[in-house]
């Protein structure tokens, strides 16, 4: 009975050990998991912020240009895409009330009715909606849209603020100079273009050869970050 129990000890400590190792084996996968989802999505951002670096570092040598925009004098070219324009529109109206009146009874089967409506009509909200869809610059100096049908321009000498949505496809521009709001839709490209509007807005202000410095040192150091 002695050895029974050993036996059974044993088997349990065994069992035991063995569970504990899975356990840690699982958890180990997961930390891997867990370490390489890290390292790809800091790999994808030092990409990133390589590529604006770069970009910015070319546009101060004046090595970039954006065919299909005529720049300005002193106007550093940035980055272009393709993006829907969108601008505020009323949408259909509806009308509330109850109508009032008379129906007479002229002949068989014919009636006739005198009166009208009693109420009012409620216009529909103002929504922003597609108008055009074609191409998007980003310059030190402004923001352009060239559709099929449409050009708008955002000077950041009036620009008030940028809006982003909360996937980050479009972004809303705000200006002194227009009273409605308009902006694009980018779709994948809107972080991208968020990037580039923040870097031709410095641009604006500091001058090329700053921002240059400042985004090669953001890259620098966003290296060193990397997941251990």
């Amino acid at each position: 009975m002695v050895q029974d129990r050993v036996a059974r000890v044993g088997t349990v400590t065994e069992t035991g050990s063995e569970h504990r190792s899975w356990r840690v084996r699982r958890q180990e996968r997961h930390a891997a998991k867990e370490q390489t989802h890290e390292v790809a999505v800091w790999q994808a951002d030092q990409d990133f912020v390589d590529e604006v670096a770069a970009v910015a570092r070319a546009t101060q040598k004046g090595l970039t240009t954006l065919p299909g925009l005529l720049l300005k004098a002193g106007e550093l070219p940035f980055w272009s895409g393709t993006a829907a324009l969108i601008e505020p529109r009323v949408q259909q109206g509806h009308f509330v009330g109850k109508s009032t009146g008379v129906s007479l009874h002229v002949a068989k089967g014919v009636n006739y009715r005198v009166g009208g409506m009693r109420g009012h009509y409620v216009p529909g909200p103002e929504v922003q909606t597609p108008v055009d869809r074609g191409q998007v610059f980003v310059t030190s100096q402004r923001v352009v849209f060239e559709g099929s049908r449409t050009t708008r321009e955002w000077l950041f000498t009036k620009l008030l603020g940028a809006e982003a949505s909360s996937d980050d496809h479009a972004v809303l521009l705000h200006v002194s100079n227009r009273q409605k709001v308009s902006g694009l839709v980018l779709g994948q490209l809107g972080a991208r273009f968020q990037a580039y509007l923040a870097l031709g807005v410095a641009a604006g202000q500091d001058g090329g050869a700053a921002v240059a410095q400042r985004w090669s040192e953001s890259a620098e150091a966003h290296r060193g970050q990397k997941p251990g």
